[in-house]
């Protein structure tokens, strides 16, 4: 779980590799609610299946999520929330990493959540 201790997070896009367009700058997140929001969001995720799959169009385009105590300070935990491939979050909390859902609903949430005008298929036509 990300701590309740998250004053801040940074948001930054994480291009494909078919991405011609340079992603937006990250995006510093600290209005109270919508960091709430964004560690309720990952927190509410349920641990991913486990087995092995096959992840088709997996080219590694999601939205990097940091949540640290304040501006410039510890990192209290890593997400990386997939909008390719079967999607998910990948939750870094210290040394360990822990698989969390499916699918590209949660970055797409991140990115609404916080604001950042970005879009996940940002290549296609």
């Amino acid at each position: 779980m990300v701590p309740g201790t998250v004053r801040v997070v940074v948001v930054t896009p994480v291009p494909g590799m078919n991405d011609k367009a340079k992603p937006p700058a990250p995006l510093t997140v600290t209005d109270r609610g919508r960091v709430r929001r964004l560690v309720s969001l990952v927190n509410g995720l349920s641990l991913a299946p486990r087995g092995v799959f096959t992840c088709m169009m997996d080219d590694g385009r999601g939205v990097r999520l940091t949540f640290l105590s304040s501006p410039g300070r510890t990192v209290l935990a890593n997400a990386l929330a997939k909008s390719s491939g079967c999607g998910g979050v990948r939750l870094t909390i210290g040394a360990r990493t822990t698989a969390l859902g499916l699918g590209p609903s949660a970055a797409r949430q991140a990115l609404a959540i916080s604001g950042m005008n970005w879009k996940l298929f940002g290549y296609m036509r």
